[in-house]
């Protein structure tokens, strides 16, 4: 048993490479993000299917909302000791969300679909790092 806890932490605590890059969108909605992420306190918007889901609980009938964002990102990378820089390759990404309720008296029913994480990051083939790898220190 010993072995195999041995093991296991040992697997967990290996330095690994990591991939990532793109980004997280917060504001699920175009109204959300139009009023500085202020989704929760907006209950008459088809987003309380996201944001606040017992606000949908208010007899308003039938709501649907499609947004999409548009995000850029970019990141970069510098050398500790500044002997180099690289941009990643960026290009637009359009995380899309959709948002549909429906509440009457007694009933409510909301359904939110979307991609809270857009885009991706990729680097110039010939960036300054690529033949090395990070590892932590």
């Amino acid at each position: 048993m010993k072995t195999i806890l041995t093991l296991c932490l040992a697997a967990i605590a290996a330095p690994l490479t990591a991939w990532a890059g793109g980004l997280a969108v917060g504001e699920q909605n175009a109204v959300s993000a139009g009023t500085g992420g202020a989704g929760a306190a907006r209950d008459d918007d088809p987003g309380a299917a996201w944001h606040v889901p017992a606000a949908l609980a208010d007899g308003g009938g039938l709501r649907v909302g499609l947004s999409l964002a548009l995000a850029h990102p970019s990141l970069q990378a510098r050398a500790m000791d500044d002997s180099w820089t690289a941009d990643s390759d960026s290009a637009w990404s359009t995380p899309p969300h959709l948002d549909a309720s429906y509440a009457q008296g007694r009933f409510a029913a909301g359904i939110a679909l979307g991609v809270p994480f857009g885009g991706g990051v990729t680097w110039p083939a010939m960036w300054p790092a690529r033949p090395s790898r990070c590892r932590p220190s």
